[in-house]
């Protein structure tokens, strides 16, 4: 390689990697969670994650936002919580990586005494992490479990993310994480110390455990947002898979108080405009019927609305894994109907969610 050869190849790394790699890495400052933080969640009709690689564009402007919650951060010094969708998450960071310790919802308690590594502080294009882990948990208060397996995670992709609303984001990152996990109830044990004790001995009796189930992540991380902007979750093993996606408005971010390490890297013009569809304040559902088939496997809800909604159903198992979904945007007032599929289920307990705005119910039942 001459001297002329070996300055122009110079000159790439210093003024074209930054251009690509700079703005696309996550750091403890910038996107770790902070205590009381809160953003609205607007759940997207997005299916497929899209390409890997460098200099991709996710176009998601014919995607149609949905129903909104707010996901809660609670943070000290030594855990953090996320709580959304009656589902908390705990995660903690030691040194540089941050760990998955645990979750709980209305049906399970999940402790995992052996975490997942989640992310790696710096983390950008190319780099990944990978890890297994081990945790004890009880389902209803009546049954125990035991659950393993192991989890990668992998800055997969960087490009440029078009949101619902037309706004365009540059520069983003984008994660993948996969997780398999096995899960066995336990019947030796009558208590949480008897549990742990025989867990950490390894002589737990386990029914035989199925197959893994496998579970997905995608996340689009943008420069000048602490959080996601949008993320893709798929749950399944070898009877089918349910997927959820949720965008995070930038709008909503950008009123998060004192984030003074992203928002000098915002976009000079402005942030992203509020996105469409957002429900009116009060509760548009006066009433509402479920019922399930357990022939033909098929879950019918019936309601009425006063107003144009929109109405999602979440069909989820007593580990709080979703197993089908659908969401509807209805034009105005009336009675619906939306039938949903469960045909293919494993054999077990359920509950189905119907969210509409401010309004939710749930309905139990047993797939056969």
């Amino acid at each position: 390689m001459n001297a002329k050869t070996a300055f122009l190849f110079l000159a790439v790394l210093l003024f074209v990697r930054p251009s690509v790699y700079s703005q696309t890495t996550l750091t403890a400052a910038a996107n770790a969670a902070r205590d009381g933080d809160s953003l609205v969640m607007r759940h997207l009709d997005v299916a497929s994650p899209g390409s890997a690689g460098l200099g991709v564009v996710w176009n998601l402007s014919g995607a149609d936002p949905g129903r909104h919650c707010i996901l809660q951060y609670a943070v000290d010094s030594c855990s953090q919580t996320a709580l959304g969708q009656y589902t908390s998450w705990r995660t903690v960071i030691r040194g540089d990586t941050l760990f998955l310790t645990g979750f709980e919802n209305r049906h399970t308690l999940m402790e995992l005494d052996g975490p997942l590594p989640l992310l790696r502080y710096p983390f950008a294009y190319g780099d990944s992490i990978r890890g297994s882990f081990h945790g004890v948990g009880k389902w209803c208060d009546r049954t125990f479990m035991r659950v393993w397996g192991d989890g990668v995670t992998r800055a997969d992709a960087a490009g440029t993310l078009i949101l619902p609303s037309g706004d365009t984001l540059r520069h983003v990152l984008r994660t993948h994480t996969l997780r398999r996990t096995w899960q066995a109830s336990v019947d030796s044990v009558r208590t949480w110390e008897s549990l742990r004790h025989a867990a950490s001995r390894d002589i737990v009796c386990v029914k035989e455990a199925a197959s893994p189930v496998i579970s997905e992540e995608y996340a689009w991380y943008a420069p000048g947002w602490r959080y996601p902007v949008v993320r893709l979750e798929s749950t399944g093993d070898a009877q089918g898979t349910a997927s959820l996606a949720t965008l995070f408005p930038p709008v909503s971010q950008a009123g998060l108080p004192y984030d003074m390490e992203n928002a000098p890297l915002r976009p000079l013009d402005g942030f992203p405009s509020p996105e469409k569809g957002h429900d009116p304040p009060g509760g548009a559902m006066t009433s509402r019927s479920a019922g399930y088939d357990p022939a033909s496997g098929a879950l019918t809800v019936t309601f009425t609305l006063s107003r144009a909604a929109a109405v999602s159903l979440l069909v989820s198992d007593v580990s709080g894994v979703a197993w089908r979904s659908a969401e509807r945007t209805y034009g105005g007032s009336g009675t619906y109907t939306i039938a949903l599929s469960c045909s293919g289920l494993p054999r077990g307990h359920y509950a189905l969610r119907v969210t509409c705005g401010p309004d939710v119910f749930t309905e139990k039942f047993n797939s056969r």
